[in-house]
């Protein structure tokens, strides 16, 4: 127990200093590439910049990838496929845009990976609801999730508290119920976010970085998940 504790620590800390250690970077790469945020805001100079979820990236997946080996997780590999799909798609949407259709079919096929590949899903059988039923159950949960979450309000601040929050209630529910490996990932985002936090709300207002698309698409994606694991834990703990 005391090394899953320290694992979840661990991935929380080192996301937390990647996405530190990237920001100013790719704040001064943002600001030459003209990555800006359209805002009602007349000056470009106080529009946040994006690019914010390439640092969540690189924090959330090196983080967890590190403090996730000592459990042998295999499934987490198709996660980072997933998330790899939608970085890219991210990127492309930021830089020369993607229409609705192809935004969705990309969502769609990111979820079914984590699903299939991932096996991320409900367990049913004990109500005879057949397996492929339940993993469209699971895609459709998931989907409906990140739809929802790029309506989630439009200030780069409070953006990061709700994440803030949300991340900090999964990590605290895994730990809970024990499921550390679950739990390093959970803390793994949320040392990302809390790096994100720090950047936009102690060094400055100028230096606001907004996660963008990409950011989006990744974080939407994680909460997907770890709801439908959510899900799973309390069904088995109400068996």
């Amino acid at each position: 127990m005391q090394q899953a504790i320290m694992l979840t620590i661990l991935s929380m800390v080192l996301a937390f200093e990647l996405v530190l250690f990237s920001l100013p970077a790719l704040n001064q790469i943002a600001k030459k590439k003209n990555f800006y945020h359209e805002t009602a805001v007349s000056s470009k100079q106080d529009q946040p910049l994006t690019l914010g979820g390439l640092a969540i990236f690189v924090g959330f997946s090196i983080s967890s990838v590190i403090c996730t080996y000592p459990y042998g997780f295999n499934d987490f590999v198709a996660i980072v496929a997933a998330q790899t799909i939608l970085f890219f798609f991210g990127v492309v949407y930021e830089t020369i845009g993607l229409s609705k259709i192809r935004q969705t079919i990309v969502c769609i096929a990111a979820c079914a990976i984590v699903v299939y590949v991932g096996d991320v899903h409900v367990d049913l059988s004990l109500w005879h609801i057949p397996m492929w039923q339940t993993d469209l159950m699971c895609i459709s949960l998931i989907l409906i999730g990140m739809i929802s979450f790029s309506f989630i309000v439009s200030r780069p601040v409070l953006m990061y508290w709700f994440m803030f929050l949300m991340s900090l209630g999964f990590s605290i529910f895994f730990i809970a119920i024990k499921n550390y490996k679950w739990a390093v990932v959970s803390s793994a985002l949320l040392g990302s976010i809390l790096g994100g936090l720090h950047y936009n709300y102690v060094i400055g207002p100028k230096n606001i970085i907004r996660l963008g698309k990409t950011g989006v698409y990744i974080v939407s994606i994680l909460f997907g998940i770890f709801l439908v694991h959510l899900l799973q834990s309390l069904l088995v703990l109400a068996m």
